[in-house]
């Protein structure tokens, strides 16, 4: 999928952040050695081989022949056009805020110009896939207090998300599952308001076994589930839930996810692996909480990857560049207020009883992010007090 490659973050499953030598940002991190989990059995996500299909030789058609001299000059004609506009524009005028359409900002950093030629990165059409992606996420909100009137509660939700985010690293699974795993939850909830605390745990179950089905190379088993719940649900439970949530949802999970938007906003803005493995702490922790989850992922991403990069930068002005703006589609107002709930967010996950998320990034593999005395700042803590 083309959104998991960028050129400046190694993006190999969950552990997007390798070892760096800057000054004043260096920290190590040794790759998280591979256990084995007996009792769950061997689940991983290696990469599998595929034998290349042989290539066919079509004959040519002498009748075709001034068709195929027409299209390929219609060819060389787009691709002409194409050259002498070398950045497109991620989105229409009329969403853009004013900034981005003022004179002063105008170049912008073309960040696809190194990217050329690239089947992967797809330079040509990545700012129509985000715009695309952004048409999506409005197609799909999460309304506000959506659990309003519901025996499920926002605390019951939260240790729900904390739980599995526990689940989600005993199984090895990749990050998006993580993500994709928590919107189905709570576009379900929205959509079902008959849902019992005891049944909760089963719809958690329920989403993480489709969203890895949806992400995962080898998914976990039904029967690993079961052993992950204490036997607590049978498979025959695990697996009606499944068709339950499928067609609550009408068997669409392309809503974009967060981690989409980061790693586009991660290479806007050129931020190094401590960058971006802070702006995924601060994303992960949202996910815990309820009041957050009604924001668009491409909105908390912004404010997460501004925050990441203003707490390892000394001049506090600009950090919000041109260049951000333009590829966010956000000014610095538009995401001020949620900046201010993250920093709150992280002054009290010392103190919070959901501490699955705290406890995950302060191993090495994820750079001790958790534990880095900017969090413990005076201007930090100003910042999230504000």
């Amino acid at each position: 999928m083309a959104l998991r490659f960028g050129s400046n973050i190694n993006q190999t499953r969950d552990q997007e952040n390798i070892r760096i030598g800057v000054k004043g940002l260096a920290v190590d991190a040794p790759a998280a050695a591979a256990t084995k989990r007996s009792a769950l059995g061997e689940i991983g996500n290696g990469p599998a081989v595929c034998k290349g299909l042989a290539a066919r030789k079509v004959g040519g058609n002498k009748l075709n022949a001034p068709l195929q001299k027409g299209a390929e000059e219609a060819v060389l004609a787009i691709k002409s056009s194409k050259s002498q506009t070398p950045l497109k524009k991620a989105f229409s005028t009329s969403s853009i805020p004013n900034e981005v359409t003022s004179s002063s900002l105008i170049p912008v950093e073309d960040i696809d110009k190194d990217d050329k030629g690239d089947p992967f990165l797809l330079p040509e059409y990545v700012n129509d896939i985000y715009a695309y992606l952004r048409e999506v996420e409005a197609k799909y909100p999460i309304k506000k207090n959506h659990l309003e009137s519901q025996e499920v509660t926002g605390k019951m939700r939260s240790m729900l998300v904390d739980w599995l985010v526990e689940v989600h690293q005993e199984f090895h699974l990749l990050a998006e599952t993580l993500y994709l795993t928590v919107a189905i939850i709570d576009r379900y909830l929205q959509e079902v308001h008959t849902t019992t605390r005891k049944k909760l745990q089963l719809v958690g179950v329920g989403a993480m076994f489709l969203a890895a089905k949806y992400e995962e190379m080898f998914a976990p088993e039904v029967g690993d589930f079961v052993y992950i719940c204490a036997n607590t649900y049978v498979k025959a439970e695990i697996l009606q839930m499944e068709k339950v949530i499928v067609r609550a949802l009408n068997f669409n999970f392309s809503r974009p996810l967060p981690l989409h938007f980061l790693r586009r906003y991660s290479k806007a803005a050129h931020a190094l692996p401590v960058h971006h493995a802070m702006a995924k702490y601060l994303l992960e922790l949202s996910l815990v909480d309820y009041d957050m989850c009604h924001y668009a992922p491409s909105l908390i991403s912004a404010a997460a990857i501004y925050l990441a990069l203003w707490l390892f930068q000394s001049e506090k002005k600009g950090v919000w560049t041109k260049t951000l703006v333009y590829y966010t589609s956000y000014s610095y107002r538009d995401i001020e207020a949620i900046v201010k709930k993250l920093a709150g967010l992280v002054v009290k996950a010392g103190t919070s009883k959901y501490q699955a998320v705290n406890k995950k990034y302060a191993q090495s593999k994820f750079l001790k992010i958790s534990c880095r005395p900017e969090l413990k700042s005076a201007a930090f803590k100003r910042l999230a007090a504000s």
